[in-house]
Formats: C-alpha cells, sequence, structure tokens
C-alpha cells in the first residue's frame, strides 16, 4: 500500500478536512456585491463557481465584471472569523487520520486567511491528531498555489524528502502544487471539488481510502 512507503502526509484544509456551508459563502458574496453596487441578482451557482474556482480573480472580472482589487476588501469585511466558523464543520472522516501519529508525520498547507487558518486548525486538531507543520500561503513569504512554496516548507517541517511524501487535496490547484514539488498528489472528491483537468497520482472518495491505495 501507498501509505506503507511515506513519510509524510501533507493537507490542504477547507474542503479537505473541513466544509463550510455554501448558503454562507453565498450570504458573503451577496452581502460584497451590494455593497460595490452590482445591481443584478446572485446565484448560488455563481457563488460556488467563484468560491471553489481555480483562478477566482478571473471569474470576479468574467461573472459580475469588477475590479478583484476592488471586491477583495469588502469580501473580506463580510467574510468573519465568528461567521465562518459558526458555519464550518469537520469532515467525518478526519477522525481516522489519529492512527497516523507517530508513524507517519502529518502537516497541513492552506491558503485561507491566517486569521481563518488558526480558527480552523484549532476546530480540526481535536480530531486530525498531531499536526507536524502548519503552513499558509501569504505568511513568511510563502506563495500561493499552485506554487510549491508552502509544500517545500511542510517537507522541512516534517523532516520528510518528496518523493516519501504525498499531499491530499479537493483542487487543481493543490495537485498542481504537489507536481511543482515533486511530491505524489491524492485528489479527495468532496461536494464542490474541482480537478479542473488534471490529473493525479490518485484518486480517493474518502480519508479512510488512504490506507487502501
Amino acid at each position: 500500500m501507498l501509505i506503507d512507503n511515506l513519510k509524510g502526509i501533507i493537507f490542504d484544509l477547507d474542503n479537505t478536512l473541513v466544509r463550510t456551508k455554501n448558503g454562507y459563502f453565498y450570504d458573503v458574496i451577496k452581502s460584497t456585491l451590494n455593497e460595490i453596487g452590482y445591481k443584478k441578482k446572485v446565484s448560488m451557482d455563481e457563488a460556488c463557481r467563484f468560491w471553489y474556482g481555480i483562478n477566482r480573480d478571473r471569474e470576479i472580472k468574467k461573472m459580475w465584471d469588477i475590479n478583484p482589487e476592488v471586491f477583495w476588501p469588502v469580501l473580506r469585511k463580510y467574510d468573519t472569523v465568528e461567521g465562518r466558523i459558526a458555519n464550518t464543520s469537520v469532515f467525518d472522516d478526519v477522525g481516522v487520520l489519529k492512527k497516523l501519529d507517530g508513524v507517519i508525520k502529518k502537516g497541513i498547507f492552506t491558503s485561507s486567511q491566517e486569521k481563518h487558518a488558526f480558527a480552523e486548525r484549532n476546530l480540526v486538531e481535536p480530531y486530525f491528531g498531531a499536526i507536524d507543520g502548519f503552513v499558509i500561503s501569504g505568511v513568511n513569504g510563502i506563495g500561493y498555489k499552485p506554487t510549491p512554496d508552502g509544500v517545500h516548507e511542510c517537507l522541512k517541517l516534517l523532516n520528510s524528502n518528496a518523493k516519501r511524501t504525498a499531499i491530499v487535496g479537493d483542487s487543481a490547484l493543490d495537485m498542481m502544487a504537489g507536481e511543482a514539488a515533486d511530491v505524489i498528489s491524492i485528489f479527495i472528491t468532496r461536494e464542490n471539488s474541482n480537478l479542473s483537468g488534471f490529473m493525479p497520482n490518485f484518486m480517493i472518495q474518502d480519508l479512510y481510502e488512504l490506507f487502501w491505495v
């Protein structure tokens, strides 16, 4: 099995370990667009396409014809830590990862805002078990996915090498960051997962399958 040959596993956070209600994202986006002065009705499909998209700046311009530099500061005002955590839960299968404590080093690499990232870490840690490395894009010069910066930093923290490390995530950005760092890519199918044509090394339906592939 793959897991028998691994020294480290890096996990994405949002929509891999935790899920946030689509209705929350919809309300945040609707409030953001209303403040900016967007007059048309916003659909749930648009909200999900933006939130789980690969290039969100492009979606902002394509769907709503708004400058992303105007959009993002307003959205961050409405996407509060309190609101996010009140609408976020840990996936049921995350608890199985505690079995890896003391066997395989585990890291988390997220592109969430720093304030959200730490709040979600606190939410997931009791189920996840030991977190041997925690890396956030945009902090300490770490680039955003799909750049491999965060994966490289996780490798250092996990004291692992690329050939014996896997990244588990729900988007093409996670897989592309893994490929750029030459680690093994494992795509997990969650609601709103987005591969965008990328072919990972492995695909799983849930975290239990990590112990089978």
